[in-house]
């Protein structure tokens, strides 16, 4: 079983493009904001909590970004 995950992982990287984002952040607003919201509630957020939202938010204006080629039709998630 992981021979065959690594063989598709390995073919899905050398057939399949890819290519990486990166950036630089001031977290300094949010990890104000992310105390703020702890210290008002017994349920704890993360960085990663807010991470996630702003990729979901920007990912409803930006469908194009979470879609898929296929070989005949590209499908948008």
């Amino acid at each position: 079983m992981r021979k065959t995950i690594a063989s598709r992982l390995e073919k899905s990287k050398a057939t399949i493009p890819h290519f990486y984002v990166s950036a630089d952040l001031e977290m300094d607003k949010l990890i104000k904001l992310r105390e703020e919201v702890n210290a008002k509630s017994d349920i704890r957020v993360s960085i990663n909590d807010f991470m996630i939202k702003a990729s979901a938010l920007a990912l409803m204006d930006f469908k194009g970004v979470n879609s898929q080629w296929h070989e005949e039709f590209i499908r948008t998630f």
